[in-house]
Parts: C-alpha cells; sequence; structure tokens
C-alpha cells in the first residue's frame, strides 16, 4: 500500500516538476479516472507557467482494509494516508510562492489500491482528500 502510493505520489510530482511533460506517464499508476483528474491538474499548473519544486512524504498510512485476493472491483487495499506537504512550493513564473503562508502542513487522503491483471500491478484506484491535517 505504502509503496505503491508513494512510486504514484513521486512520478506525479515529477511530471509536475517537469512542467507537465508526459503526463499520461501517471496512467501506469492510476485508474482511468485518477489519471484523468491528475492529467487535468498538471495541465492548469502549466498553463498558469507555475513550477513545483520540494517533494511531498507519505508520514503514515492507517489501513482501513486489506484483501489476500481482489475483490470484484479489483480493491485490495484501502487506507488514510497522511502526506507533509511542507517542504514544497509551488512558484508562479516570476518565481514568487503561491502557496498561502498559512497552508496546512500536512493532508490526509483516503486512497483505494488495485490490482491490475493486464500486467500484475499494483495502482491507485482512487484518492480523495479528507482534511488538511492529520490527526
Amino acid at each position: 500500500m505504502t509503496e505503491t502510493y508513494q512510486r504514484f505520489q513521486e512520478l506525479s510530482f515529477q511530471i509536475l516538476a517537469e512542467g507537465g511533460a508526459n503526463p499520461e506517464r501517471i496512467s501506469t499508476l492510476a485508474s482511468d479516472d485518477v489519471a484523468q483528474v491528475e492529467i487535468d491538474g498538471y495541465r492548469r499548473s502549466a498553463e498558469l507557467g507555475y513550477a513545483v519544486t520540494g517533494t511531498p512524504s507519505v508520514q503514515s498510512v492507517v489501513l482501513d482494509l486489506w484483501l489476500p485476493h481482489p475483490d470484484s472491483l479489483q480493491i485490495v487495499a484501502r487506507a488514510d494516508v497522511c502526506v507533509d506537504i511542507s517542504s514544497v512550493q509551488v512558484l508562479d513564473s516570476a518565481g514568487a510562492s503561491v502557496v498561502p503562508a498559512d497552508r496546512a502542513t500536512q493532508s490526509l487522503w483516503a486512497v483505494a489500491i488495485a490490482y491490475r491483471e493486464a500486467d500484475r500491478s499494483l495502482f491507485v484506484s482512487s484518492k480523495q482528500k479528507e482534511k488538511d491535517q492529520c490527526n
């Protein structure tokens, strides 16, 4: 669970750091729905001329569900994932930060991991932000 989400997150921020180049790469680690949301975000960021620096890190994972075999939706795990975003900066084209000074340093995400039979891999099936702090 943790490794799959970490790989997804690292690739997502790599794409952002590269100005949104080849955004379809995220499809290897995400469902079609999740990939489309991410790709739309990369495009918006690029259109606004934003640059992203820093790297978020997974602070904790609290499993809600773990299955030894995929369910009917191919889900194998669900968890709340706490991500530290304190080192992440978003800069405009002039190099000024667009991050509010009072931005939370963490975010909590509800994440589902599924199994893809075609290549026998795990991927992020869904992700939804729960709140701006982890408790």
